[in-house]
């Protein structure tokens, strides 16, 4: 009506007026009436009513189960609560660290045997993910646990620039004395050349000097053929450790088109079988009696990423990772000074973990870097504690079995305990030739905590695409987008990658309207500097 006075009065309703009211006195009236804003932005913004509650997109993750520390075994426990004092983390998360630095050092000297039919050998290696919000202090925990292992890599380096050297020198030698006895048999006036002298002569040279093992010992985010390379002609023990675990899970290794070999590989070195590769410009490979750890800290999408990736979980690899989601510590984590007896603790771990790996490694004879590690065993009442759990593990696999949703992992957890029983059996005396029953016993119930964390990660992932989509896309908007309001334009070119499509985005904002999370705001609003027609308040955060 405003408008429509303002513009038409002079040709509708001049004649119509009072006599004494000119059509200038409307006009004036009119100009008083209009918001000032009005005649530069002339749409009207409706802001929605905050709606009732909204409805969660997916089931709250059921609390974790306490991480059962116990089950190390006193020494690996006791420094896994020293960390666990020290930096104030998770305590799962501290015993992660501490089992698989123990579990890093033990792998080149051990394998178990496990109680299948004649005897079934295995490496102890295990592959380790613990998950944890940002701030968590998983840097921390990383830095106290793996202290030995980088001051024992720095020494390695320092011993391979001295060996570098001197194999370029004896290289060099070596090298000028073939070249010199390959052209000492040539004749320049047809006489026939001694060709049994220079194969004796090059017999006596022997084999090309072989450069020093690489030394490097753990990594964060290697190549699948960096791996293998490294493998070949460094050292036979190594592992992948990272506290950002998310720069291996989104490197190179994880990308969709390497994702199948790189999971085939770690099973392969998992299970300790020799890997083949067949490669036009490497040639052909056999990598054999090598181990591999790995430990990676990651956040919680990173590791639904990881877990639930359907190549990953087909393949197996998913089944050979043992995952812990603690209980976040932030909040209680009020400034104590550590006790002298838990800093002492963290000092003999990292003395032992060192002098555990200045010990030479076992290897195959006629080898420089394949592994000959002696076996352990488990006593006769360890051996029929992992049988009745073998059983006990088997009976619930059985269809509709509790744990059916997880049988890749159940069916590897006898083997996951007897590997952890032999890490702990070994740490307790490096010279243990067997496993007795209270330790299988406390490894067994440390899987059957990873056997709960597998069973509740796989609960909160059972959720439909558009869910799990509208969940990401609602984390975005609720962590990263500060504007009170949103446009599909604004998700489409600035949200997360799995929803900048347009039409893509238009579905999931749909969803989140359904549950409460998004109302529409009604009428034009400019959001960043760019006029919206269509555009959505968001709920579930303080608004301005």
């Amino acid at each position: 009506t405003t408008r429509l006075t303002a513009t038409r009065v002079p040709g509708l309703l001049a004649d119509a007026l009072p006599d004494g009211v000119t059509v200038d006195t409307v006009r004036a009236m009119v100009a008083a009436a209009k918001p000032a804003e009005a005649e530069a932005s002339p749409r009207v913004e409706v802001v929605p009513q905050r709606p009732a509650e909204p409805i969660p997109l997916v089931r709250p993750l059921p609390p974790a189960e306490p991480y059962p520390v116990e089950g190390l075994g006193t020494q690996l426990a006791d420094v896994a609560g020293a960390i666990h004092e020290i930096v104030q983390s998770p305590p799962a998360m501290c015993a992660n660290s501490v089992l698989s630095v123990a579990t890093l050092a033990a792998q080149a000297h051990i394998d178990v045997e496990l109680p299948i039919g004649s005897g079934a050998v295995r490496p102890v290696s295990s592959l380790f993910l613990t998950v944890g919000r940002s701030g968590e202090r998983k840097s921390a925990t990383d830095d106290l646990a793996m202290g030995a292992v980088k001051a024992h890599e720095a020494g390695l380096r320092e011993v391979w620039e001295l060996d570098a050297k001197a194999h370029r020198l004896a290289h060099d030698a070596w090298d000028a004395e073939r070249k010199s006895i390959l052209g000492s048999g040539k004749s320049k006036k047809g006489n026939k050349i001694d060709r049994a002298g220079r194969e004796a002569d090059l017999r006596a040279l022997g084999d090309e000097p072989l450069p020093p093992l690489t030394p490097i010992m753990t990594m964060a985010e290697p190549t699948i053929e960096g791996l293998a390379k490294l493998l070949l002609t460094g050292q036979p023990s190594v592992g992948v450790f990272s506290s950002e675990g998310g720069q291996f899970v989104g490197g190179h290794a994880m990308s969709d088109d390497a994702k199948l070999r790189s999971a085939a590989a770690l099973s392969h070195l998992w299970d300790g079988e020799p890997w083949k590769r067949v490669r036009s410009l490497d040639g052909a490979h056999t990598i054999a009696n090598r181990r591999l750890a790995m430990h990676l800290m990651v956040q919680p999408d990173v590791a639904a990423q990881f877990v639930n990736d359907p190549v990953l979980r087909d393949q197996g690899a998913v089944s050979r990772l043992l995952v812990t989601y603690p209980t976040s510590m932030m909040g209680t984590r009020f400034y104590k000074e550590p006790s002298a007896g838990a800093l002492a603790l963290v000092a003999q771990f990292t003395a032992r973990i060192a002098a555990a790996l200045s010990v030479a490694m076992p290897l195959q004879s006629g080898t420089r870097n394949e592994l000959a590690p002696r076996t352990i065993r488990l006593s006769p009442e360890a051996r029929a504690d992992w049988v009745r759990f073998s059983d006990h593990i088997e009976r619930m696999l059985a269809p509709g079995g509790p744990l059916e949703p997880i049988s890749g992992f159940a069916a590897k957890m006898a083997e996951h305990a007897a590997r952890l029983a032999a890490v702990i059996a070994w740490w307790s005396d490096h010279a243990a030739v067997e496993i007795d029953s209270e330790t299988l016993r406390g490894a067994i119930r440390l899987v059957e905590h990873y056997g709960d964390e597998a069973l509740r990660l796989w609960q909160a992932s059972v959720v439909p695409p558009d869910i799990a989509d509208a969940q990401r896309l609602l984390a975005w908007l609720q962590e990263r987008w500060e504007e009170p309001v949103v446009s599909v334009a604004d998700i489409s070119q600035l949200g997360p990658n799995s929803v900048r499509v347009a039409r893509r985005a238009r579905e999931l904002v749909g969803v989140l309207v359904e549950h409460g999370w998004l109302a529409a705001h009604l009428g034009g609003v400019t959001i960043r500097g760019n006029r919206r027609r269509e555009a959505w308040t968001i709920w579930g955060r303080a608004q301005p």
